[in-house]
């Protein structure tokens, strides 16, 4: 991996931050946690996409959608356990895509709305 590249997480998680259902891990450029408002934009193969699609619409009740990057998953764990989240998984089984993969899909992460912080604490 490149240095700006990172491990991005995709994940839904619930409104009330009482549980997660991790997605798929892809590459990326880092990002800050943010909403995924549109599928479209991260240019991914259409079996991703449609997974993801069929996914965040079947929980859209409960779940929101978000996409993170992490150095691994300890680190992505450990992430939501500050902001809140309970009920995380203990191991990184994705519903879509393989943890053994050996190559998975690049997103384009330009399109993602990110939280402006003024400051933020080193994790």
């Amino acid at each position: 991996m490149a240095v700006n590249d990172s491990i991005i997480w995709i994940y839904i998680a619930r409104r009330d931050k009482t549980g997660v259902k991790l997605l798929t891990q892809l590459r990326g450029k880092k990002i800050l946690a943010s909403h995924l408002e549109s599928v479209d934009d991260l240019r991914l193969p259409l079996d991703y996409k449609d997974f993801i699609k069929k996914s965040i619409y079947e929980n859209r009740l409960l779940f929101e959608p978000w996409i993170e990057s992490a150095n691994d998953y300890l680190a992505l764990r450990s992430q939501l356990k500050l902001r809140g989240y309970s009920n995380i998984p203990l191991s990184n089984i994705q519903e879509y895509g393989s943890i053994t993969s050996a190559i998975s899909p690049e997103i384009y992460t330009k399109n993602i709305n990110q939280i402006k912080v003024m400051v933020r604490k080193s994790s």
